[in-house]
């Protein structure tokens, strides 16, 4: 790996970040310029596009029985990705509206209980 491509946290650390850390790396500097938005999906993974990335592959389910994905969008992709899942039919909201809507989102206990 060059140099140009490592991540640290502190830039007198000299002990290499594992995979986690350098994640954790990557969505600070992103968060650190942009707000990235907290979405709801029953759409695939397939119909994800950039600036989205997904947090949980299921954290609850629609009426239907269709999984719920939860992903994080940059703002500046957000009317993109939210047409891009409504295209194929899917279901996109925050996770404030899923929780309005207790008969149409049953979210999974762990994740009713995160912030």
């Amino acid at each position: 790996m060059s140099k140009r491509h490592e991540f640290k946290f502190d830039e007198r650390s000299t002990r290499p970040l594992n995979d986690f850390e350098k994640m954790a790396a990557i969505l600070a500097r992103i968060d650190e310029h942009k707000k990235l938005q907290p979405i709801i999906t029953t759409a695939p993974a397939a119909y994800d596009g950039f600036g989205t990335v997904e947090l949980s592959p299921e954290v609850g389910t629609d009426m239907r029985g269709r999984p719920l994905r939860l992903v994080v969008i940059q703002p500046d992709h957000l009317d993109w990705q939210l047409s891009r899942y409504s295209s194929g039919l899917h279901v996109a909201c925050s996770r404030e509206e899923a929780k309005r809507w207790p008969d149409l989102y049953r979210m999974n206990t762990a994740e009713e209980s995160t912030p």
